[in-house]
């Protein structure tokens, strides 16, 4: 769902492009990039002599264990985000200053078993004869977030053909986590066990917050081979 939302973000964007450009601009240019965010497409558009506006989207997914104390969490690392940046050439040629905001749906989809929450709690716990379910949930930053990058390369000028190069950052703040414990049957028939497993649950999100809050600063890599119009 949320790629389709992407899809269709980028489609009626590029569509008002096409209308502004005939009347305002100057140049327009596509690309096809490979980076920390994944592979994506962009939009570029010249203004004048020093200023553009470019769309860049991208998305890729990755797995990865991520450790809490003694708690080892699969993660299902979703990246996704649509920027809508200013592209301001200083002298005039090929280095530029892009500054801007976009939608952002970076997220984790983590999972751990809810064994492994009750033994960090209680690790002389002997062993069990059934199993107690699964801990779930997402992490995620915000929603809109800015982005600052340096770059090289002007796609609306030159060669029909180029490369374009982008480094910089993408703030997303603190990523929030929630998690739900997935219980068991066996666990459900206990009165009551099912709000402690909850309760351990949201005791561990604080924790697992804690070991995400590096992640508040998204670095941002892009190669770009770009075709201008």
């Amino acid at each position: 769902m949320k790629s389709r939302t992407q899809t269709l973000l980028l489609a009626l964007t590029a569509f008002g492009l096409s209308l502004a450009i005939p009347t305002y601009g100057q140049g327009f240019s596509v690309g096809a990039h490979g980076g920390t965010q994944g592979l994506g497409l962009s939009l570029s558009a010249q203004f004048s002599g020093n200023l553009g506006l470019r769309l860049v989207g991208g998305q890729y997914s990755t797995d990865r264990t991520i450790s809490s104390d003694a708690v080892d969490y699969q993660g299902d690392f979703q990246i996704g985000s649509i920027l809508a940046l200013i592209d301001w050439y200083p002298t005039g040629g090929a280095f530029r200053v892009s500054a801007g905001m976009g939608w952002n749906d970076n997220r984790v989809n983590v999972s751990a078993p809810l064994e492994d929450l009750v033994r960090d709690q209680l690790p002389n716990l002997p062993p069990l004869s059934f199993e107690l379910g699964t801990a779930e949930g997402t992490a995620k930053g915000e929603d809109l977030v800015p982005a600052l990058l340096l770059g090289w390369g002007n796609p609306t000028r030159g060669s029909r053909f180029g490369v374009s190069l982008d480094l910089g950052v993408l703030y997303q703040g603190e990523p929030t986590v929630e998690l739900e414990a997935r219980t068991t049957p066996e666990v459900d028939a206990i009165p009551g066990a099912r709000e402690i497993l909850q309760a351990l649950a949201d005791v561990e999100e604080i924790e697992l917050e804690e070991e995400l809050k590096d992640y508040s600063i998204i670095p941002v890599v892009n190669l770009s081979f770009t075709f201008s119009f």
